[in-house]
């Protein structure tokens, strides 16, 4: 939803035809989308909708998406520092300029939220506190997430399925570190197969290489932006699939 009528039809008939599984709502109100909410709970996989509105101005659409549950897309026709302090502080997915080029990455974050579905995320912090925390942010992406307190209950859950996409692993573990952890995982996976990113709330600068050398994908402090974390998962997630095609293909080429 947005007040511009024809920036709001563009992306609505835009996103029918690239993602024809879609089914798209398009309203001009708060209040119209609200009772789509209320008469629909559960249908919608996200909602996009302008910072701005005639019976919202000051973005309370985000804040009745926060409340269904729903993850919630920001448009705006601004995008200096003040207005992306108040649209992160609603907790939205993501924000885009009101531009051709924000219409086009609109398209694309919708894409991969349809696709997150299928991701299985494994959470190893000892913190069932900060566990949660990673959750909600995974979950407002529509990714699956499963969590644990320590290393070796991380490795049973490993161990017994095959189909897990990433595991965000805390490096200050009881008993089994994140390091040993890393490298029992890497025994029987290697990093294109199941990506790892280490977590630390320490600052020492020396864990970031060790949690590397032991066979990583990426590293992450504790003090991360959401928009940092989003995009280091999702340039992980893409790099991978990236990798796995091109072994694909060079195994159809060798046959």
């Amino acid at each position: 939803m947005d007040n511009s009528v024809f920036f709001r039809d563009v992306l609505a008939d835009t996103l029918r035809k690239e993602i024809a599984q879609l089914s798209v709502d398009s309203v001009r109100s708060c209040r119209e989308a609200a009772q789509l909410l209320n008469d629909n709970p559960d249908q919608y996989l996200a909602i996009i909708s302008g910072l701005v509105l005639e019976d919202a101005p000051q973005g309370e659409m985000l804040d009745i998406a926060l409340e269904s549950n729903v993850p919630a897309i920001a448009l705006t026709s601004a995008l200096d520092e003040e207005t992306r302090h108040k649209v992160m502080s609603k907790d939205v997915v993501d924000y885009f300029f009101k531009d051709p080029d924000g219409l086009h990455a609109v398209v694309s974050l919708v894409k991969r939220l349809l696709c997150n579905k299928q991701h299985q995320v494994l959470v190893v912090d000892d913190s069932p506190t900060y566990c949660t925390y990673l959750r909600v942010l995974l979950s407002r992406h529509h990714y699956s997430v499963i969590t644990v307190n320590t290393g070796e209950e991380a490795l049973e859950i490993i161990n017994s399925r095959n189909d897990l996409s990433i595991v965000l692993l805390d490096y200050q573990l009881p008993k089994m570190s994140g390091f040993e952890v890393i490298r029992q995982i890497r025994k029987s996976y290697s990093a294109m197969q199941l990506p790892v990113m280490g977590i630390s709330g320490h600052m020492d600068q020396q864990i970031p290489a060790q949690i590397l050398k032991c066979g990583a994908n990426d590293f992450m402090y504790k003090g991360f932006t959401v928009e940092e974390f989003y995009c280091r998962i999702n340039n992980m997630l893409d790099f991978n699939l990236c990798q796995n095609e091109l072994q694909a293909l060079k195994e159809l080429a060798s046959a």
